[in-house]
């Protein structure tokens, strides 16, 4: 990595920090914000008025914090379509550490230089952002994404992760899978509803996951779910946009009705669901209930929703399974000319039982040009385990990415 300033130039990032950084790679200008192959965007004029500000020109000297306090409340969305990805931040947040162990940069730096982690395609990298962010002097605000109580760590990731795919504009719409797995590196179970022959089997999953303090996250589309956008709206559900969820409770209610409970948040912060459960039911809620689930009633985009209706309105559930310890490890694919690979590695025994979880990671389409023909490589896994001088089968797949 090389910086410009003044005439000097230095390759340390500890030497980066000493002096007003402007990331050379990913200046603050409009070619930033937009992909010039994509069209012109729907906001176009909107975000054509946003100017790049620093959080020392917004907040003021000692006055901003990249942490004061994670939280999965402290995520607002602005005006980027990355739903998915800010949900996937904002389920990851109710882990703070797991938050604080993406960023190699943890404290305020005058330089306003920020590095974190993503993986991308399976690699672990580092990516170095500068802290000049879209501003809209319309409303006084940040432009995209925030983070409350003057922190500016969700600036920072959401910065980096329009970085790595080129501009803003190009990581709107997409799967929070897809962000989890990039923000990770873990293994993530991605159900869609209507594969689902038992239910009950589903809500065990989620269940078991909550408990194990997995990260998970789901959406609502009408189209998937067979509904009218407005029936949606109806019921306080924004249609195509992802939430992440917070807990999952099963419960027994004052008159003996068994309820399975899931508490999502919208990234928005506002706008919730309407219907059994919601903050508005007085129907269902008691003194004792409200109690035993810490339950508020205010507008910030956290709602509980029972679990039938939650199948009916939202069309997938996304589980990233976090291991406990570090224990990600990636292998490159070097044997490019040959039509197939083979990797070989080691599990140590353990008298406890263990979970191996692999994954293949191919070129997101997001990295592709727009316009430019694009399809995903069809995969066959095939795990063997070496039995003295024999291949003993394991398990196998054919997955589609």
């Amino acid at each position: 990595m090389r910086c410009l300033r003044r005439g000097r130039r230095t390759n340390k990032l500890e030497d980066l920090k000493t002096f007003d950084f402007i990331d050379p790679h990913y200046q603050p200008v409009t070619e930033s914000l937009f992909d010039s192959k994509m069209g012109r965007h729907p906001l176009a004029e909107k975000w054509e008025s946003f100017v790049w500000r620093r959080p020392l020109d917004v907040y003021g000297e000692d006055n901003f914090h990249i942490f004061k306090g994670i939280n999965p409340d402290d995520i607002k969305q602005g005006y980027c379509g990355d739903c998915y990805f800010l949900s996937a931040i904002s389920a990851l947040a109710e882990f703070p550490d797991r938050i604080e162990k993406i960023f190699e940069t943890k404290d305020v730096n005058k330089a306003g230089l920020y590095a974190v982690t993503l993986c991308v395609t399976g690699e672990q990298i580092t990516v170095i952002v500068d802290d000049y962010f879209p501003f809209c002097p319309i409303k006084n605000d940040w432009a995209f994404s925030k983070s409350v109580d003057n922190e500016i760590w969700v600036l920072i990731l959401e910065k980096a992760w329009a970085k790595i795919h080129g501009n803003y504009q190009r990581i709107e719409g997409g799967n929070t899978a897809e962000s989890l797995m990039s923000l990770t590196g873990c293994y993530v179970d991605y159900i869609f509803h209507n594969q689902v022959l038992n239910k009950d089997i589903l809500w065990s999953k989620l269940f078991t996951a909550d408990q194990r303090k997995y990260v998970i996250a789901t959406s609502a589309s009408s189209a998937k779910v067979g509904k009218q956008s407005e029936a949606l709206k109806q019921v306080g559900i924004i249609d195509a946009h992802a939430y992440s969820m917070l807990e999952a409770f099963p419960l027994v209610t004052d008159d003996k009705r068994k309820i399975r409970l899931l508490k999502l948040r919208n990234p928005w912060g506002f706008e919730e669901w309407k219907g059994d459960w919601s903050d508005n039911d007085t129907k269902n809620w008691t003194d004792d209930l409200k109690k035993k689930l810490n339950f508020e009633s205010k507008d910030d985009g956290i709602f509980y929703i029972d679990f039938d209706s939650y199948l009916q309105y939202y069309y997938n559930s996304t589980i990233c399974k976090y291991p406990s310890d570090d224990t990600y490890q990636y292998f490159y694919d070097v044997d490019t000319c040959k039509d197939h690979s083979i990797f070989k590695f080691n599990i140590k025994k353990s008298k406890l039982k263990t979970k191996v979880y692999l994954a293949v990671n191919q070129l997101n389409s997001r990295f592709k040009v727009h316009g430019e023909p694009f399809e995903y490589a069809l995969i066959k896994v095939i795990v063997v385990k070496i039995v003295g001088d024999q291949l003993k089968f394991v398990d196998g797949d054919a997955l589609h990415f």
